[in-house]
């Protein structure tokens, strides 16, 4: 990686931190999260196989490099 797209990365990163700062800071409306509630209880159903979500998409990569297991938890 160049040190432009290093730093091209951290700005990205910056920015979505500055985002999500700002979401943080501007709740939702109760309202709004109870009608999000009632939705997400209508629309979570789960396919036969188990699949969580009536809008889940599956997408399995054409191939698997630079993929590693997750960290074990100590």
């Amino acid at each position: 990686m160049t040190e432009q797209e290093e730093q091209d990365g951290r700005g990205r990163q910056e920015r979505a931190d500055a985002v999500d700062r700002e979401m943080a800071a501007r709740l939702l409306p109760g309202p709004v999260v109870r009608a999000l509630g009632r939705w997400w209880e209508t629309n979570a159903a789960a396919y036969a196989d188990g699949t969580p979500g009536a809008r889940t998409i599956r997408y399995t990569p054409g191939r698997w490099a630079q993929i590693t297991p997750w960290p074990k938890n100590p």
